[in-house]
């Protein structure tokens, strides 16, 4: 399988940073020459490698692409580390034990790990026109975020690497210009600029920190891809409509989109919005135009063909169309172990969302089976608490979860807005968006979500378990 596009022409445009560009013949014989490099280091199907040669925090850079396309083509395995939390896990599950990085003066490197200096500038060019493949021993780790506690890792082998490109192929062609504005970490950060290479495109990257030059290379892209968070952050940057608005697709993963950060990006930075639902295990499982979420809050959706999903109850008796359980998946692109893993002793895999199946194969996303509030033997769902609280004028993010302190169990609303808004005033309104019968409110400045967007709800519990613990002292006081 061709890791880059083999009929794009040489002088074709496949990377833009800024003011830089890079042809296809250039990048070719850049990966061709960090192949060469690699090998001569002691490289080889065999290795267990962490990546982290990029610069920017979420991976999306050259140096790092030209070390990740060599070695898959070497076919060694491979996992995108973007933090020092994901490198200590490979390591101490004994995972990896090369490192592949820029050399940083006085900065340790990992025990046991052995660091590989990589500076794609500093390559001695090598001879040759061997086409980029894909190489059948290549192996990716996906070490997934962790919403629920417990951090999971899931190998793709190459046929899956293979299943999960071609689902990112459909929506890429030879003229899509790929802002993805996810880290290399997620799948769909690592999906879909591989997929754009493939197709001849042009991938876009921006210099870290630099929040002008994040604009001007989003207003370059016909197709960013995003989170529903980061979208809602770029918007609170906004000053008016973005150039290029007409010709740009948005595509939304990783989280429910609110409807009012729908039309706010239909109206400034894009002409469409498609919205997609899947998972690391899994793959791509639905999308289709954000105008459902007319239809449903937590629309994602018709099911793609091949999928298979079903809805059921807490007996496993499968839910008539319409009412929400906990969902079920199968399909040619969901990993092996994935079922193994269930726990129920089927073939299905069950990614812990609450959805809805409609008649017609729409699929909508309520919440995580995890989300689902136990508060004095009455269930709540957050998500759709949460959805009805971003309704309110006032309120820029918001979670609803149960804090246990030694005394009791407390249903908590945190959230995030302006030091000028008067929380009390919009009291009225919270109390009718949560259907909580006793709560909390706690203001707070961020919520903790992973690199999809997804509200991480343990750390958030931890987070604010030291407020409640003390209004609980000031109340027995």
């Amino acid at each position: 399988m061709d890791l880059i596009a083999p009929g794009a022409a040489e002088d074709r445009v496949a990377v833009a940073a800024g003011a830089q560009h890079l042809t296809y013949g250039e990048l070719r014989r850049l990966v061709r020459a960090a192949i060469a490099y690699f090998r001569q280091a002691g490289v080889g199907p065999s290795s267990r490698i962490a990546i982290g040669a990029g610069s920017n925090r979420d991976g999306q850079s050259l140096d790092n692409w030209i070390a990740h396309l060599a070695i898959m083509a070497i076919g060694a395995t491979h996992a995108s580390v973007g933090s020092g939390q994901g490198l200590a896990r490979l390591i101490q599950a004994r995972l990896v034990k090369i490192l592949i990085g820029p050399a940083r003066p006085g900065e340790p490197v990992p025990k046991p790990l052995r660091l590989i200096p990589f500076r794609a500038a500093l390559l001695a060019p090598v001879r040759g026109d061997d086409p980029i493949t894909l190489h059948p021993r290549a192996v990716r780790l996906n070490m997934s975020s962790g919403t629920t506690g417990t951090p999971k890792r899931v190998e793709w082998d190459s046929a899956m690497i293979e299943q999960r490109l071609a689902q990112a192929g459909e929506f890429v062609t030879g003229d899509t210009k790929l802002f993805d504005f996810l880290s290399m970490t997620t799948t769909a950060g690592f999906r879909y600029p591989l997929a754009t290479w493939r197709a001849g495109g042009t991938v876009l990257f921006y210099p870290q920190g630099d929040e002008k030059g994040l604009r001007r290379t989003i207003e370059r892209s016909n197709l960013f891809v995003c989170s529903p968070d980061e979208l809602s952050h770029r918007l609170k940057k906004n000053d008016g409509p973005w150039l290029g608005r007409e010709d740009r697709t948005i595509m939304v993963l990783g989280a429910r989109l609110p409807t009012a950060v729908r039309d706010a990006a239909l109206q400034d930075v894009g002409r469409e919005i498609v919205i997609s639902y899947g998972s690391t295990e899994g793959g791509s499982v639905a999308s289709g135009s954000s105008d459902l979420l007319d239809r449903h809050p937590g629309a994602v959706g018709f099911v793609r063909e091949g999928v298979t999903v079903r809805v059921a109850d807490d007996r496993g008796v499968e839910c008539p169309p319409g009412v929400a359980g906990e969902l079920a998946i199968q399909g040619p692109a969901v990993c092996r172990a994935a079922y193994r893993g269930s726990g129920k002793g089927d073939r299905w895999f069950y990614p812990g969302d609450l959805a809805v199946l409609h008649e017609d194969g729409l699929l909508a996303i309520e919440g995580r089976v995890s989300e689902t509030l136990n508060l004095g033997g009455t269930k709540h769902n957050a998500a759709a608490m949460e959805t009805r609280l971003l309704k309110i004028e006032g309120i820029d993010d918001a979670a609803v979860c149960v804090v246990s302190t030694t005394s009791s169990d407390h249903g908590v609303v945190a959230l995030v807005c302006e030091a000028s808004v008067d929380v009390e005033a919009i009291r009225p309104a919270i109390t009718e968006a949560v259907t909580l019968r006793d709560f909390e409110i706690i203001r707070i400045e961020k919520l903790p979500r992973n690199s999809m967007g997804k509200i991480v709800r343990h750390d958030l519990g931890r987070q604010l378990k030291p407020a409640i613990e003390a209004l609980g002292a000031r109340q027995d006081a």
